[in-house]
């Protein structure tokens, strides 16, 4: 996992996914509304790129999600997944 400071109050994290997030989409998991936490960007790991997250698109094996939050958000979002 890395985090990299955007200001006093933005963090940019690379992270890989809990395995309860594999094949839910991210408007399935309602991460900015639940934890104010919104993916930017997701490698993929099978396809060797990187995407622009769509909606519905679907959390394979193998992602690393890139996110912009508040500090302590992904913190708290991977405590409760």
């Amino acid at each position: 996992m890395l985090f990299r400071s955007l200001g006093p109050d933005l963090m940019l994290s690379e992270f890989k996914p809990p395995e309860s997030f594999l094949g839910r989409s991210f408007i399935q998991l309602e991460l900015p509304k639940r934890f104010g936490v919104t993916v930017v960007a997701v490698r993929r790991e099978k396809e060797k790129k990187v995407i622009l997250p769509k909606a519905d698109d679907e959390i394979q094996e193998g992602d690393t999600l890139l996110t912009v939050s508040k500090p302590g958000a992904v913190n708290i979002l991977l405590g409760k997944a």
